[in-house]
């Protein structure tokens, strides 16, 4: 909300915000400085990546993962294969090569993932990053920066915000309280 203030004050109106953060309760906080900014300042600030639409765009390890490789990969919110595969795409030099010969840590849900978190020396990744590619990674960016163009253009171009769905809102409870466990 200080920065919503901080270019309102300064006279901004539109402002498109890309942040690819997953959480839940961090999606709310950008949807509620939106909102803020919408009342306040009477302009538009979009959470982009909040949007359902874009939030759930691509499904690209679906479309690039081995049916093998998704079981093994499970339910993944943290460094998982398509994480892992984005830094591999943008800065593979951040990338240990041991990533190549991590265990994978497969979790069903939040449950599970409370549970891999919880163990004794836990290598603060979830999923199978071992199965990640920079061409994985490339092909999310893609996928993803048509998307986040294509819904920015048509807000532009008058598109009603009010009728795109929020991922944040639309959150099954389970999962936020899995997020808070």
């Amino acid at each position: 909300m200080d920065l919503a203030n901080e270019l309102g004050d300064q006279g901004f109106r539109w402002i498109f915000l890309v942040h690819n953060h997953g959480a839940p309760n961090n999606h709310k906080a950008l949807n509620q400085a939106s909102d803020y900014f919408h009342d306040v300042y009477g302009g538009t600030m979009v959470h982009l990546f909040g949007l359902k639409p874009v939030f759930s765009c691509c499904g690209t390890k679906e479309k690039v993962l081995s049916a093998k490789q998704l079981a093994e990969e499970g339910f993944s919110v943290h460094a998982g294969a398509d994480e892992q595969s984005q830094i591999l795409f943008l800065r593979p030099d951040l990338v240990p090569a041991s990533y190549l010969s991590a265990p994978s840590l497969t979790a069903g849900n939040f449950a599970d993932l409370v549970r891999i978190a919880k163990t004794e020396g836990w290598a603060g990744y979830f999923g199978a990053p071992r199965v990640a590619t920079a061409a994985m990674g490339a092909q999310e960016f893609v996928l993803s920066s048509q998307t986040v163009n294509a819904i920015a253009l048509q807000i532009l171009d008058s598109l009603d915000l009010r009728k795109i769905p929020r991922y944040a809102d639309e959150m099954d409870p389970l999962d936020v309280a899995g997020e808070n466990a």
